[in-house]
């Protein structure tokens, strides 16, 4: 009598197959334990390296949370309070952000990036004249600091101050590479133009294009419609169908350029809505839409202001991150014709609380002709709400 046959093994069941899944499995936990204890960050500088780099993603939540662990860590360490400051900076979240960089400064008061920073929050505070300050402190400390001259110059473009703002732009272009180097070359034929040099201006940025033996770019097409070689319609035509990666930056400088030669025509009904559309197409902040806020801000409001102080703010029982300060009133704008002064703070904008981002819809929604009631605090405090006439004004800032 024959045996049965042995029914096969199936291969799941082999030894084989289960020794080689227990394997991977302590190939998975081996891994898992050595990314946990060896690749994440345990210490203040693991901690500042994952910051650092949630930071250029732009996830400044987690950035801010990775730098604050590395400041439990080591809180003598100005690196991670800048790093961080400027997180808070980028979520507009100045109550937090300011005493991060001012403790950067006190940790390291003759190292050149802490005043750069310390100015960056300033400038992002809209606080033009205090940004200067601490910028030129930078400059100081370390003369080629090539993106504080960049950053300097943009200010000295909003303070009106276009031959100063020149000089640090040429400089700037000099010591920079790459998209800043481009951008200090194109933002330099802007203030040389608006300060009377349009010649000299279109000049060296046709020396530079020759030098740099570009193709068809953004800086190709920038240079040749800033020289007159491309006309608007064209030069917006090809912003708008950029593809580059970066294309709301490089449109809203375009909408920026294209307003700046309307302005520098005396067209200011014509610069407003090219002004209005950089502003919409980068919501981010870069250099052309802070300028352009700048320009709107004078010929909308007809006036310019900025963040107030933490202790302002309470003195005057404002509510946190409320309340603007008028820094400048523009010549001939609507602030002036309203009897605004410099010095004076406004705490309201058609009964919204005065933010940034309050003021920044008034410059994008403000119909020619129509009036926005603004509250506002005088130097004695006194309060009294005051119609603002929308209409275009000077273009030039009055300090």
């Amino acid at each position: 009598m024959s045996e049965a046959p042995v029914a096969p093994r199936p291969w799941t069941l082999s030894p084989w197959v289960k020794w080689s899944w227990l394997l991977l499995l302590g190939v998975i936990v081996a891994q898992s334990l050595d990314y946990h204890w060896r690749r994440l960050p345990t210490t203040a500088a693991g901690y500042f390296a994952r910051g650092r780099a949630d930071y250029m993603l732009a996830d400044y939540e987690s950035a801010i949370e990775n730098f604050t662990r590395s400041i439990g860590l080591d809180s003598g360490d100005a690196e991670s309070y800048i790093w961080r400051g400027e997180a808070y900076a980028k979520l507009a979240d100045f109550t937090r952000a300011m005493p991060d960089l001012a403790k950067a400064l006190q940790l390291r008061p003759e190292y050149p990036k802490s005043h750069a920073a310390f100015a960056d929050g300033l400038a992002a505070a809209w606080d033009t004249d205090g940004a200067i300050r601490e910028y030129s402190r930078a400059i100081e400390l370390d003369p080629d600091y090539g993106r504080c001259f960049l950053e300097r110059g943009k200010m000295l473009h909003d303070a009106g101050r276009w031959a100063e703002a020149a000089t640090d732009l040429r400089r700037a272009a000099s010591l920079l590479v790459g998209d800043n180097q481009i951008t200090a070359e194109i933002f330099s034929w802007v203030v040389r133009a608006r300060a009377g040099d349009t010649a000299g201006a279109t000049g060296e940025l046709t020396r530079v294009l020759k030098l740099g033996g570009m193709r068809k770019n953004r800086f190709w097409n920038a240079a040749h419609f800033l020289s007159g070689d491309i006309a608007e319609p064209a030069y917006l035509a090809a912003a708008v169908s950029d593809k580059s990666g970066d294309e709301d930056k490089d449109r809203a400088e375009a909408y920026f350029l294209a307003a700046t030669k309307h302005l520098m025509s005396g067209d200011r009904s014509g610069a407003v809505p090219l002004l209005r559309k950089a502003l919409e197409t980068d919501p981010e902040g870069s250099y052309a839409y802070e300028r352009s806020r700048v320009e709107l801000a004078n010929l909308i409001a007809g006036m310019q202001t900025k963040r107030i102080e933490d202790d302002r703010r309470k003195q005057l029982a404002l509510a946190p991150e409320s309340g603007l300060a008028i820094t400048a009133v523009t010549h001939g704008g609507a602030a002036e014709a309203a009897g605004i002064t410099a010095g004076s703070i406004v705490e309201a904008i058609e009964g919204v609380a005065a933010s940034q981002d309050a003021f920044v819809s008034l410059l994008e929604h403000a119909a020619a002709g129509s009036t926005a009631t603004l509250r506002v605090i005088d130097a004695a405090g006194a309060r009294r709400d005051v119609p603002l006439a929308i209409r275009p004004g000077s273009s030039s800032p009055t300090k």
